[in-house]
């Protein structure tokens, strides 16, 4: 993750959450890599001053971004079949 908003008192108030994920294809015969590629999802969230509930935004995030990378996958995957039907 990285700041996204620091103050004047060096504290910061908001944070991004970047994430990636890197998938493959592959023909279950021979193995071959039929199709490769990286997802990116990035989401922000407040620090505030309680951990906890810093603690939960930041999680909150994080499931955005994985849900996110997931339909990304999903549907890129869908048009490479559509495509190579």
């Amino acid at each position: 993750y990285r700041d996204l908003d620091i103050q004047a008192d060096d504290t910061t108030t908001r944070a991004q959450l970047i994430l990636r994920a890197t998938y493959q294809l592959k023909d279950r015969e021979t193995g071959r890599i039929l199709f490769s590629e990286t997802a990116r999802s990035v989401n922000s969230y407040n620090i505030l001053a309680s951990q906890f509930t810093t603690t939960v935004t930041e999680q909150e995030a994080r499931d955005r971004g994985i849900r996110d990378l997931g339909d990304k996958i999903q549907n890129r995957l869908a048009i490479y079949l559509s495509q190579s039907s």
